[in-house]
């Protein structure tokens, strides 16, 4: 039975893996398209998952600075993948988040005959299905499955205390120019699983929201991203002073019960290696407010 899972998985693999020509082997009795030894990261999320989870990680961007070893691999993108770079060391996979690279970026590396593997999922089903997919092709089955097992861990503690009602959760980046997150995004499934009731524009990913919305929207609770910095607490940080101290927003339910919470960035805004922590926090900050 567990041999027919894992074929099953690996089914749509071919597809994933099209760009080029491989000799399929076996890897402890699965069958593989090819054995991956050099995988570059073209996205900060997908890079703390390969260099947390996955094997082999040989490049990353500049913005990639999770886990901290990966620190010292060669750069080999920021907004715009390094084309160049790319075609004179030819790594065996490059997996990166579809949010972060346009169709003709994805179009461009699969031309140039790379095989990719592109992480683009809006709920945490799907994130635990790509992550089988990715483990069933480099052959990390072992610490990608033991990953997934502690994001169903962390959603089915949040899930066993009911809060009723359930606290209404908007997540931000930006302080002053405001961008949300949508409700049918991947953070809004994380506030779901965590127990609470994620609202916001109805879209996938974060966009635009005027003070005006954001009044009218009037959360619960509100995670506020934050960049952070060594040395220096989140509350400490001037652009989340400067939300829970604008005049405006006085008004906010999460204003005046003080359940604005300052989220490191990296954490709140990344589908990577820290899914689970994110869960497990979110649930405690609701539960205790």
């Amino acid at each position: 039975m567990t041999h027919m899972r894992r074929f099953g998985v690996l089914l749509p693999l071919i597809a994933i893996l099209a760009a080029g020509c491989f000799r399929p082997v076996t890897i402890r009795g699965v069958r593989r398209p090819f054995v991956i030894h050099r995988i570059v990261s073209l996205s900060p999320s997908t890079t703390e998952i390969v260099g947390m989870y996955g094997v082999g990680l040989a490049g990353r961007t500049g913005a990639c600075n999770f886990p901290v070893s990966v620190q010292k691999l060669p750069v080999y993108g920021g907004v715009k993948p390094d084309y160049e770079k790319l075609a004179k060391d030819r790594p065996d996979l490059i997996i990166l988040d579809a949010d972060l690279y346009s169709g003709a970026d994805q179009q461009k590396l699969r031309a140039l005959k790379f095989s990719t593997f592109t992480m683009k999922a809006r709920t945490i089903n799907e994130f635990t299905d790509e992550l089988k997919q990715f483990g069933a092709i480099t052959g990390s089955e072992l610490t990608t499955s033991g990953y997934i097992d502690t994001i169903h861990a962390a959603r089915a503690t949040a899930q066993a205390t009911s809060m009723t009602p359930k606290p209404t959760v908007l997540a931000l980046s930006g302080a002053t120019n405001s961008i949300a997150a949508g409700t049918k995004s991947f953070i809004a499934d994380e506030i779901r699983a965590s127990g609470g009731e994620a609202v916001g524009p109805e879209a996938d990913r974060f966009v635009p929201i005027n003070p005006e919305v954001l009044l009218q929207t009037n959360p619960d609770v509100i995670l506020l991203a934050i960049e952070s910095k060594e040395n220096q607490k989140l509350i400490d940080d001037p652009e989340y002073k400067a939300f829970v101290s604008n005049p405006r927003y006085q008004a906010l339910k999460a204003v005046k019960s003080r359940s604005v919470y300052p989220i490191n960035g990296d954490i709140l805004l990344r589908r990577g290696a820290r899914v689970d922590q994110f869960i497990t926090a979110l649930f405690k900050a609701l539960a205790h407010r």
